[in-house]
C-alpha cells in the first residue's frame, strides 16, 4: 500500500506525520507526505511529483487533510491517484461547507472509494440508540418517532446521524421535526433525543462521569436510567478502519443521500 497525505496547513503537519507514521508501523507502506503549506508548483506538477513516489500494483490510500476538498484544483489531481479516499469532514473551517463539497463529489458521479471520519466516529451513538430498541415493547415505538433532536460540537455529525436515522427508518423532511444544536467540543456528540407522540428518548453525553451515556425513556413506557460507557475511537485507529473496509457501503450512501436531502430542505 502507498499512504498519501496531503496537508496544507504548516500547523497540523508534524501531528499528520505522526499519526500517519503510527499507522504504517501497523500496516507496513510507503508514506508520501505531500506538503501544500507552502510553494508546491500547479496541481499537475504536485501529481507528477506524488505519482513518481507511488509504489505500482498496490492500493494507493489518499488521507486528505486539506482545508477544501471538492473546490481544491489539488483535490482531483490527487484524487486520480487514489483508490481510496479517507477525509474527515469536521476539519477545515468546523462548519457544514465540508461536508456540503463531499455531497458535490457523489452527486458528480466520481468512482474513488470514500471514507468520512466523521462518519465512522458515530458508531458508539449509533450502538447507543439501537440499545433502546433491544426492548420489543419500545421497537413499537420505531416506526412512530415525529421529532429528532440532536446536539454535537460540529455539523457534519449531526447531519450524519439525522441521516443514518433517516435512512434506516424512511424519514423524510417533511415527515419528522428536527432541531439541531452546536455546542461544545468539534467532533463530539453531546446528546440525541428521539420523540413519539407519547414517549421521548434520550441518549446524553455525561462528562463528569467520565465517557459515559445515560440513556433514559419517558412517557407511556418509562425505563430506569442506564448508563453505558462511550468508546470512542482515536484518529489513528479511525484512519485504520477507512483503509480496511472493502468499499463505500451502501448504508453510508443512503445515510449520506438522506443528509444532503435535510440539509437542502433546510437552506428553503
Amino acid at each position: 500500500m502507498t499512504f498519501v497525505v496531503y496537508v496544507d496547513d504548516a500547523s497540523i503537519l508534524a501531528e499528520a506525520r505522526e499519526r500517519a507514521e503510527a499507522l504504517i508501523a501497523k500496516h507496513p507502506a510507503r508514506l508520501v507526505m505531500v506538503d501544500a503549506s507552502g510553494s508546491h508548483g500547479t496541481p499537475e506538477e504536485l501529481q507528477s511529483s506524488t505519482h513518481a513516489q507511488i509504489v505500482p500494483d498496490v492500493p494507493t490510500v489518499l488521507f486528505w487533510a486539506g482545508k477544501e476538498s471538492v473546490r481544491d484544483r489539488n483535490f482531483f489531481a490527487l484524487n486520480e491517484l487514489a483508490d481510496v479516499l479517507v477525509l474527515d469532514s469536521s476539519r477545515g473551517s468546523g462548519d457544514i461547507e465540508s461536508l456540503r463539497q463531499l455531497m458535490e463529489y457523489f452527486s458528480a458521479g466520481r468512482r474513488t472509494k470514500v471514507q468520512d471520519l466523521a462518519y465512522l466516529r458515530l458508531a458508539p451513538w449509533q450502538e447507543m440508540i439501537a440499545i433502546f430498541f433491544d426492548d420489543a415493547e419500545l421497537a413499537e415505538d420505531l416506526g412512530k418517532i415525529v421529532s429528532v433532536e440532536i446536539t454535537a460540537g460540529s455539523p457534519a455529525e449531526q447531519y450524519y446521524l439525522l441521516g443514518w436515522l433517516a435512512s434506516r427508518l424512511k424519514w423524510t423532511p417533511s415527515s419528522v421535526k428536527v432541531a439541531l444544536h452546536v455546542k461544545g467540543k468539534p467532533r463530539r456528540v453531546y446528546e440525541i433525543a428521539l420523540s413519539s407522540e407519547n414517549s421521548t428518548y434520550r441518549a446524553k453525553l455525561e462528562e463528569p462521569k467520565g465517557p459515559v451515556v445515560c440513556l433514559t425513556v419517558e412517557g407511556a413506557h418509562p425505563r430506569e436510567q442506564h448508563c453505558e460507557t462511550l468508546h470512542d475511537v482515536a484518529v489513528v485507529a479511525l484512519v485504520e478502519q477507512a483503509i480496511l473496509r472493502p468499499g463505500t457501503s451502501d448504508v453510508y450512501r443512503a445515510t449520506l443521500d438522506a443528509a444532503r436531502a435535510f440539509l437542502e430542505h433546510s437552506a428553503d
